[in-house]
């Protein structure tokens, strides 16, 4: 099929030389165009920076945005090069920050508020947006739009992009489906072009999760005071147990007052209980006596741990052990849900791929299925790279790299993530959003000076006399001046 490369709607196919290349990203990660046009004799036109570039194979738009950046190089004294980059529609997404706070809204409804409410007219459209998760509350405190949408993919683990014609699409990972399939006999990409890696560095079969602490159970502990706490004084003591809130201290089986150390008075309490070093500490006058029994009765703090193993990838591959520390867990439910997402993601070998065709249609998140007998294969992947490249004014072809469902655990932190449906996104305590408009205005200011003439101004005027003069007197009382050429003086006869 042919290419054709427009610029501002105006065919520019025969000034652009063969460097023209495209590269379509993985999700939201933006698509970028590159050419070099040379300008010499009739062929006079300049590029402009944003103007719109859409790239045609065929009948198909593989490429929409705008230009972003110009180098001009002189290579002789009558050729000037333009080496032109561009950008998808993300550019003009972009220009727009949002300030909003969405409760119990779903991911749809979001973001097509986004697009009416911040980018009326610019041609935008959600008709591929397809995710009816509701989120509890999540905030845009002045983000451009497409972070906005960034942060809702991360959150519901979906994916997304903006096609040649600013339709956004928002979907779950391998819903969109290429065009074709690759088989040993269906003759849509170049036979020895597909190359397979199988990479076995990244497995992962027996894992330990350390989350954070979270309050245990109710627990009682006594002890005595013995002849060894003599040289402590009888005013400090370790609780044995680190307790998760302030516990209740019973001396011979009466209650004493608690504060916390180094935040209340000791004079105000019995004694202070210090949550770091595991301590409480009577003051002189309140400490317990000698066999005296303390009793402390409090929630402790439990460490979330959950080692997890997978059986069958230990037999096949050997044991690959690894420690997760993540202190945002705070339940054994949790750790463990952390340990099954991480042994599924990577208990089996990573596998990857590229090939090379000269058929368009193919996008990056697409699902593409290759079946071959020959090289013993029969898997799904997913396209995570497309770039074009002519090769000439009618040869050109795409590049095509590929990965799997478990190597984008590797690509997008949050495949490993475990996401409580009911979980909400970072948004403080007490948020404040506030919304600024900037109306332009122009304003006409205009002033007239009136001079107010005195009742004896015309007094102050000299009386012009032929000189040499020298006055009798000052000023008023004698007037009398030699004019000057500068004075204003004028003689009439």
């Amino acid at each position: 099929m042919a290419i054709t490369v427009k610029v501002n709607g105006v065919d520019r196919t025969s000034l652009i030389e063969k460097s023209l290349r495209i590269d379509d990203n993985l999700y939201s990660d933006t698509d970028n165009c590159q050419f070099e046009y040379l300008k010499y004799g009739s062929r006079d036109w300049i590029p402009q920076g944003q103007q719109t570039v859409e790239v045609y194979d065929g009948a198909t738009k593989i490429f929409g945005g705008r230009i972003i950046k110009i180098e001009r190089e002189l290579i002789s004294s009558n050729v000037e090069k333009f080496s032109i980059s561009c950008k998808d529609y993300v550019e003009d997404m972009d220009g727009y920050l949002a300030v909003e706070d969405y409760q119990e809204k779903t991911v749809e409804f979001i973001i097509n508020d986004l697009v009416e409410k911040y980018l009326p007219g610019l041609g935008f459209t959600t008709n591929n947006v397809n995710c009816t998760i509701e989120i509890n509350r999540i905030l845009f405190d002045a983000k451009p739009i497409s972070k906005c949408i960034d942060e809702l993919a991360k959150f519901t683990n979906y994916q997304w992009y903006i096609d040649p014609d600013k339709d956004i699409h928002f979907f779950a990972k391998g819903v969109e489906v290429a065009p074709f399939n690759l088989t040993d006999t269906s003759n849509n990409y170049l036979f020895q072009s597909l190359k397979l890696k199988e990479d076995y560095s990244q497995i992962i079969n027996s894992i330990l999760v350390e989350g954070g602490a979270f309050e245990g159970e109710t627990i009682t502990i006594d002890f005595k005071v013995l002849e060894s706490d003599v040289n402590e004084q009888r005013m400090v003591f370790s609780t044995g147990e680190k307790f998760a809130r302030m516990p209740k201290v019973f001396v011979n089986g009466v209650q004493k007052t608690v504060g916390v150390n180094n935040l209340d008075k000791a004079e105000d309490f019995d004694l202070l209980w210090d949550y770091q070093q595991q301590i409480i500490k009577f003051r002189e006058d309140t400490r317990p006596g000698l066999f005296d029994k303390i009793t402390l009765n409090g929630s402790v703090e439990i460490p979330a741990l959950f080692p997890a193993n997978d059986p069958d990838s230990i037999t096949k591959y050997g044991k690959k052990q690894v420690k997760i520390i993540d202190k945002s867990i705070k339940s054994f439910q949790g750790a463990a849900a952390r340990a099954s997402a991480e042994l599924d993601a990577y208990k089996e070998k990573l596998n990857e791929g590229s090939f090379t065709t000269y058929n368009s249609g193919l996008k990056s998140g697409q699902k593409i299925t290759i079946q071959s007998t020959q090289r013993g294969i029969n898997q799904d992947f997913i396209i995570k790279s497309v770039s074009f490249q002519m090769k000439g004014y009618n040869s050109f072809e795409y590049n095509v790299n590929l990965i799997t469902q478990r190597t984008m655990g590797l690509v997008d932190f949050l495949q490993k993530q475990i996401l409580d449906k009911d979980k909400e996104l970072d948004v403080p305590a007490n948020p404040q959003l506030t919304k600024f408009t900037y109306k332009e205005e122009n304003m006409t200011i205009s002033e007239t000076v009136v001079k107010a003439k005195s009742d004896d101004e015309e007094d102050m005027t000299p009386e012009w006399v032929f000189g040499p003069y020298a006055p009798t007197a000052p000023w008023p009382t004698d007037k009398k001046r030699v004019p000057t050429f500068d004075s204003g003086a004028q003689f009439i006869p």
